[in-house]
C-alpha cells in the first residue's frame, strides 16, 4: 500500500478534469494511508490481543472485533468517496 500510495495517477477516477486533478490526487493518497493506518491499528491490536490469550487472559471483543473493523474499512471508503464527489 506505500508503494500504492506513491502513484495516485495509477488509480481509477470516474471525474477526472484538469481543474481537479491536483485535489483529486490528494483525496487519494490521504485515503490510502487513513486505510493503511486502519489495517495497522487492526493487526497491532490483533497482536496485542493473541499474546494476551496465550498467557491466559482474554482479552477483546470476540466476534465484534471484525465486525468493527469492517464497519471503520466502509465508513473510511464511503467517506472519501463523497469527499471526491464534491472536488470540482
Amino acid at each position: 500500500m506505500t508503494i500504492l500510495e506513491k502513484f495516485p495517477h495509477l488509480y481509477n477516477y470516474s471525474n477526472l478534469t484538469e481543474r481537479n486533478i491536483e485535489g483529486q490526487y490528494k483525496n487519494a493518497r490521504l485515503m490510502v494511508h487513513i486505510i493503511k493506518a486502519e489495517i495497522t491499528i487492526f493487526l497491532a491490536y490483533n497482536s496485542w490481543s493473541w499474546i494476551y490469550s496465550i498467557l491466559g487472559t482474554r482479552v477483546g471483543f470476540g466476534i465484534w472485533e471484525l465486525l468493527i473493523f469492517i464497519i471503520v474499512m466502509i465508513g473510511t471508503i464511503v467517506f472519501m468517496a463523497l469527499r471526491s464527489a464534491r472536488i470540482k
